[in-house]
């Protein structure tokens, strides 16, 4: 038996289109990589920080000897900078990443991307601090032009894993499906602040105690690498510790 259709009747075409529509992600999450340009220059600018890391930052005048800094020097802020963004390279190229729903996967490019600006001024303090201690003992510090490609590689990185942090962290849906949200609650983000607080008095009070012990030039990064991490992690715990009982009585 055929039909025919009522001129009342929606169109169905029109309704699946509709139905259809309303489940398309706000975000396109996997255009091809040559497509997306945050994720690539994410790439890319890892590729960069992982060769100038290697190559020299500094060099020493003035004393009858040449002696040259690289990423690789004292703390290794260049080595660890090419790590965490090689890291972060495979975690915007990763689909099950991509598509999660979960808050902290969404965002977790822009944390990178936010730890990898830490580590850019750390490097710039580091070479201002050899600098110091060269003219200490009568020498001159001079860049090296990589110095500069570097901190240009690294500040790339970070904005672009920022950006695409942010792209997927307020994604309202992923594959049609509602995302988790980010929920803040006031007690919880006191806590956080006063455990931050923690961390980071601790890490200079690390940090100033290892400087206060006299030894001298480079040897002095493994105290100051030690210190920080007992620092940190003491001033964290204790912050931690007051938060919970300052909001909780």
């Amino acid at each position: 038996m055929t039909g025919t259709q009522s001129p009342t009747d929606p169109d169905i075409d029109d309704a699946v289109r509709r139905i259809l529509s309303r489940e398309r992600p706000t975000v396109a999450l996997r255009p091809p990589l040559w497509h997306d340009p945050a994720r690539f220059t994410v790439v890319v600018a890892a590729v960069g920080l992982l060769v100038t890391a290697n190559l020299p930052w500094l060099h020493q005048e003035g004393i009858g000897q040449t002696v040259v800094v690289t990423g690789r020097s004292g703390v290794a802020d260049g080595v660890l900078l090419a790590v965490l963004a090689l890291a972060t390279a495979r975690v915007v190229l990763s689909d099950g990443i991509a598509r999660s729903r979960d808050w902290l996967f969404r965002w977790l490019p822009a944390i990178l991307g936010l730890t990898g600006l830490l580590f850019v001024l750390s490097a710039v303090r580091s070479m201002a601090n050899q600098l110091v201690i060269w003219k200490h003992y009568g020498a001159t510090g001079v860049y090296e032009p990589w110095f500069y490609v570097f901190l240009g590689a690294g500040l790339v990185f970070a904005f672009a894993a920022i950006w695409v942090g942010l792209e997927r962290g307020l994604a309202r849906t992923t594959g049609g499906l509602p995302n988790e949200r980010l929920v803040v609650h006031p007690a919880g983000l006191a806590r956080a602040v006063v455990t931050t607080v923690g961390l980071i008095l601790g890490v200079m009070g690390g940090m100033a105690l290892a400087l206060n012990l006299g030894v001298e030039g480079a040897a002095v990064s493994l105290p100051l690498v030690a210190g920080s991490i007992l620092g940190g992690g003491l001033g964290g715990m204790t912050g931690a510790r007051l938060g919970r009982l300052v909001i909780h009585g």
